[in-house]
């Protein structure tokens, strides 16, 4: 990369480079996890006069990092044993573009928290798995992995704004400040996007696919050792299961209600029972009547007969 494009991405208010920039302390002493081959922590070393130190595990870009540098690890952060070969403390460690690459990136933020200094910092950027992109591919039935970007076939984690905050609460870490590199579609898009998958654009659906959290493509912040333990966060719950349950508690009351009206039908049956039995009688007994009405006449009829 060019030192004239380093410079462009870096004065891009946007860019995830120019955010960190702004949050990085001047002449800050810093060490840049995944540092690649350098580019970054050069600029910091131009613009912020810092002292940039990198870790790096491709011994390629390793080599390339190392002209630029003040020192580079050739190692994988995530093994403690290369850790203790840092003697260094530091102002900020820097994870960008990195922690969703990590197997077990919460405890490798809670090992690291011992290079940095009494009131260190570390700097991170993750993608958003909640931007407008990836709502939209999902609900056209696609989740495809990609060289670069949301989907990098690399990622290990996906994170949404919540996902961000529990990392850091379970590495025993606060975030002190949180930003982030915006990516909005248009009206139209979404409307052209929706309407090719049979649906129509609401409101409320454009309220979502607008709201920031959408609209984040990546995510940048500051975050500094917590006081206590790490966070012991409970097993997140599926959505599917979720949606699981409520159908499931959905279909029990379902089932109360049709128990309420079967009891309810068969109370109305006694009644129209009982109101049949009550016309059978009440007809039974108007026959009766008349049936005594009729025979007087008929019994006078056959003795007149027979005196005549």
């Amino acid at each position: 990369m060019s030192h004239y494009t380093q410079n462009k991405l870096a004065e891009d208010p946007n860019h995830v480079w120019a955010k960190m920039l702004t949050i990085i302390p001047d002449g800050s002493e810093v060490l840049d996890v995944g540092c690649s081959s350098g580019n970054f922590g050069e600029e910091l070393q131009h613009k912020k006069h810092c002292l940039v130190d990198g870790v790096e595990p491709d011994a390629g870009d390793a080599k390339l990092a190392a002209k630029k540098l003040r020192k580079v690890w050739a190692f994988s952060i995530e093994d403690e044993k290369n850790i203790e070969q840092i003697q260094r403390t530091y102002d900020v460690i820097i994870f960008a573009d990195v922690l969703e690459h990590l197997v077990q990136p919460a405890k490798v933020l809670e090992s690291i928290k011992k290079l940095l200094k009494k009131d260190g910092m570390v700097v991170f950027s993750v993608p958003n798995m909640a931007h407008v992109s990836v709502r939209l591919a999902l609900l056209e039935g696609v989740f495809e992995y990609t060289e670069v970007g949301l989907l990098d076939k690399t990622h290990l984690h996906f994170y949404d704004l919540p996902a961000v905050y529990d990392l850091f609460k379970e590495a025993g870490m606060k975030l002190e400040q949180l930003d982030a590199s915006s990516f909005e579609y248009s009206d139209l898009l979404i409307k052209k996007r929706l309407e090719a998958i049979g649906f129509k654009p609401t409101a409320k659906g454009n309220e979502l696919l607008h709201s920031a959290e959408a609209a984040a493509f990546q995510y940048i912040g500051k975050a500094t050792v917590a006081a206590g333990p790490p966070a012991k966060l409970r097993p997140t719950t599926q959505a599917v299961a979720k949606d699981v349950q409520a159908l499931t508690n959905e279909i029990a009351e379902n089932k109360k209600v049709i128990t309420r009206l079967n009891d309810d039908i068969t109370v109305l049956r006694n009644h129209i029972d009982t109101i049949s039995d009550q016309l059978q009688k009440l007809a039974a007994s108007k026959a009766y009547r008349l049936g005594n009405v009729l025979v007087g006449p008929v019994r006078l009829a056959k003795t007149l007969r027979k005196r005549g």
